[in-house]
């Protein structure tokens, strides 16, 4: 086969994986909307309203939803019932919101799965500890987000759903899952990208023991992680997002300092430390993200605001799926093989020894 007839083949792949996704995040939408409870706004609207009491809201044969010509001011009934009226409005717009993250968070998973199997797949993209590193991380983050889709928020979406959950009792399988489930991914994700912030700081601050790190084997076990409970879940994303930006700000000062030093350099000496700009960048956006979801589990868990909730749950989505697009954005070398298919010639990954030391 020619080469393009193979990327003429693969194109129309693509189109069809697309017209296809498209189509199941169309059933997915309108699922969450019909089947959430937030949707049916008028018999929410019925709910408070007792039928005995029909006759109490009438006031000199006007309805209380009409004009109130015998009072100056308006019925405690008719408050309730506007405040209602606005509390579902709003919680309808949020689960509209909330829906169209979900088709995000869908298509996302899949071009997240296509990036790791295109790292997976170049031997010189696998051999650098950075990329694997971020393999590591994004099955943390595909488990933690449909973890938290699957155990939390469907059964968010509709009452009828909690008895699937508890189908074996409060101990078992699937409680335990949705449990302790969400804590392990919740925090592997948090460690993996502490482990990732500390792989750029050695590469830009200690380059000597950046080359020695790559060969470390991890042989921790992270059952331990099922033992942590709610208040570790809170303060742990804090504690993480304040040392890794305390790093950033390390590599950043590093980065300038070299910046002044190093005015006369070779051409290669420049690209490899603007590599080093661009991932640290990538990483340090990630990190912006972590301490905005730390934040907000805080506030809405310490003060009861339910809003902040809500935005916890954007942000989870945001941190979980936004690696492979920042990747994309800041590593050249990644986005060559990715889409391979845009280039006139083959895809090649140009490999050379003192830049993957610092990779």
């Amino acid at each position: 086969m020619k080469h393009h007839e193979f990327v003429e083949l693969w194109r129309s792949r693509l189109n069809y994986l697309l017209i296809r996704g498209r189509s199941l995040c169309g059933i997915c939408i309108l699922w969450l909307l019909l089947d959430s409870q937030l949707c049916f706004f008028p018999f929410y609207v019925a709910s408070d309203r007792n039928p005995a009491e029909e006759d109490d809201t009438n006031v000199g044969g006007t309805s209380l939803t009409g004009t109130l010509s015998s009072r100056d001011e308006p019925s405690p009934k008719l408050a309730v019932l506007t405040k209602t009226r606005k509390e579902v409005m709003a919680a309808y717009q949020m689960s509209t919101l909330l829906a169209i993250f979900f088709a995000f968070t869908v298509t996302s998973t899949i071009f997240y799965v296509y990036v790791v199997a295109i790292i997976l797949k170049h031997r010189d993209l696998r051999q650098l500890p950075f990329y694997m590193l971020n393999v590591a991380m994004g099955v943390a983050d595909i488990g933690n987000i449909w973890t938290v889709y699957i155990f939390h928020r469907l059964r968010q979406s509709s009452t009828r759903v909690n008895a699937i959950y508890l189908v074996f009792g409060n101990y078992g399988p699937l409680p335990f899952v949705c449990i302790h489930g969400m804590a392990f991914f919740n925090l592997t994700q948090k460690y993996f990208l502490l482990i990732i912030g500390a792989n750029r700081l050695t590469a830009v601050v200690l380059p000597s023991l950046h080359k020695r790190s790559g060969t470390l084997q991890c042989r921790m076990k992270n059952m331990d992680l099922y033992e942590y409970n709610l208040q570790y879940l809170t303060y742990f994303p804090i504690f993480a997002a304040g040392v890794t930006f305390l790093m950033f700000g390390l590599i950043l000062y590093k980065l300038l300092q070299n910046r002044r030093i190093q005015k006369t350099v070779t051409l290669f000496a420049k690209q490899t430390q603007n590599v080093e700009i661009r991932l640290t960048i990538c990483v340090f956006l990630h990190v912006l993200l972590l301490i905005a979801d730390g934040v907000t589990s805080l506030l809405g868990f310490f003060a009861d605001l339910s809003f902040l909730l809500q935005v916890n749950n954007v942000v989870q989505d945001l941190l979980s799926v936004c690696n492979p697009y920042l990747l994309i954005l800041f590593a050249s070398q990644l986005r060559k093989a990715v889409f391979w298919f845009a280039n006139r010639s083959p895809a090649t990954v140009i490999s050379n020894s003192s830049f993957r030391s610092r990779v």
